[in-house]
């Protein structure tokens, strides 16, 4: 196992020296997140229910100037039902499309007057808040890129060589 565990390291580090990840690599994988994340982030609460006439019934409660928080607290999102809804701060890609283009619909205080429905459920989301998105730096990220890139570089040969491996029993 040991002399096994040791070709395995060798093959990695040989692989990586003689394959680098070039700066132009890089640079486009820095703008591809960047354009999958958008400008803004969102500071949003939800409520997540079991079915639409669930949803609805809290969406008519919040018509009659109910607390949404205090409604957070009947979210089969237990972990968001104790902070009333918050998810905090996120980009819609975070998010299942359905509740992002919800979500971006609305604006700053503003509840979705119809259910949303997700994998998860049923959804009232809340709009708290909107910001400018602060990225890293191309510098700052690229340590993180690089080892992305590389691990998907590596689990790419990984793949080719076991697809052209003959195995016996």
């Amino acid at each position: 196992m040991a002399r096994q565990s040791a070709l395995v390291n060798m093959f990695l580090r040989e692989y990586a020296r003689k394959n680098p990840i070039t700066d132009t690599q890089l640079k486009k994988e820095y703008e591809s997140q960047k354009a999958k994340l958008g400008k803004k982030e969102y500071s949003v609460r939800h409520i997540l229910l079991a079915s639409e006439d669930e949803a609805n019934a809290i969406i008519n409660q919040l018509n009659n100037k109910e607390n949404f928080e205090r409604l957070a607290g009947k979210s089969k999102d237990v972990a968001s039902a104790a902070r009333g809804g918050a998810l905090g701060w996120s980009v819609p890609s975070a998010f299942a499309p359905s509740f992002a283009n919800a979500m971006l619909n609305l604006q700053k205080g503003e509840y979705t007057k119809k259910p949303v429905q997700t994998q998860f459920g049923w959804h009232v989301i809340r709009l708290d808040d909107e910001r400018e998105l602060k990225l890293p730096t191309f510098e700052e990220a690229k340590p993180q890129l690089q080892k992305r890139l590389q691990q998907q570089a590596l689990q790419k040969t990984i793949g080719e060589l076991r697809g052209k491996a003959k195995i016996e029993p």
